[in-house]
């Protein structure tokens, strides 16, 4: 999760050379976005929806 982080608190380097901060989010397009979307699915909501699942068979 440290690069995780590292990655989205990265500044961005705009045409003219300077580097430009990030306040929130990832880029629109960028390749972050779907893998944190993939990680979050299998580790928040199959992992939830495996336990739920466990708890209706009960």
């Amino acid at each position: 999760m440290l690069y995780v982080e590292r990655w989205l608190k990265a500044g961005v380097e705009q045409e003219d050379g300077s580097i430009k901060t990030r306040t929130k989010g990832t880029p629109q397009g960028g390749v972050a976005s779907p893998l944190l979307a993939n990680i979050y699915l299998h580790h928040g909501f199959d992992k939830w929806m495996e336990a739920v699942n466990l708890q209706k068979s009960i």
